[in-house]
């Protein structure tokens, strides 16, 4: 059974980060707004209100306001069905004022998961800061810098920050863009 690894930020939602940033600075932006994946180094320019941003953060689970993707829970019952299928998602934060809240994020990111797809064997499900340490046939992400050279099929889940990728650069990085969980499933379960 071939082993595949999907990301669950800007991939299976759009974890409620945003919310938080806009509850804390008074704002109404939308992802639309931002190129970074860090979104608050867009928006906040001091140190100082940075550090108090993640202060206000550091406590607070974004989760709770996070928005599943259209079709993603589906999708993904499906892939469970038919591949060996790991959710391998980034959240040990190293930033200065937010490390010792990572354990915090896990926890969030988890009850996630477990509340909203029940099918995910939790056994399968990883937490790390590095996923260059980790095999598979398939990899989903939002970032290319977490696209693994020795993954053969590598799919870039377009978010509001690698819109501005080229299919240029992609496919010498041998990278495919989806834009949907419709078209994973094409890829992935449709051609097969």
């Amino acid at each position: 059974m071939k082993k595949i690894l999907i990301d669950v930020d800007y991939v299976i939602c759009d974890s409620g980060f945003l919310h938080l940033l806009n509850t804390y600075l008074n704002t109404n932006y939308s992802l639309d707004d931002f190129t970074s994946s860090y979104m608050e180094e867009d928006v906040i320019k001091s140190q100082k209100e940075k550090f108090a941003f993640y202060d206000y953060i550091k406590d607070k689970n974004h989760y709770k306001y996070a928005t599943i993707f259209d079709n993603a829970k589906e999708v993904l019952e499906k892939l469970n069905s038919k591949f060996d299928l790991y959710i391998c998602s980034s959240c040990a934060i190293d930033i200065s004022g937010l490390k010792e809240a990572s354990g915090l994020f896990f926890k969030n990111k988890y009850d996630f998961l477990i509340n909203n797809f029940p099918f995910l064997n939790i056994n399968k499900i990883i937490f790390t800061g590095s996923k260059n340490i980790f095999n598979a046939d398939v990899q989903i992400d939002d970032k290319i810098s977490h696209l693994q050279n020795n993954i053969p099929l590598k799919l870039l889940f377009t978010a509001y920050h690698n819109k501005n990728i080229t299919d240029e650069e992609l496919k010498k990085q041998n990278i495919i863009r989806v834009n949907n969980w419709k078209e994973i499933e094409d890829i992935l379960l449709n051609k097969q």
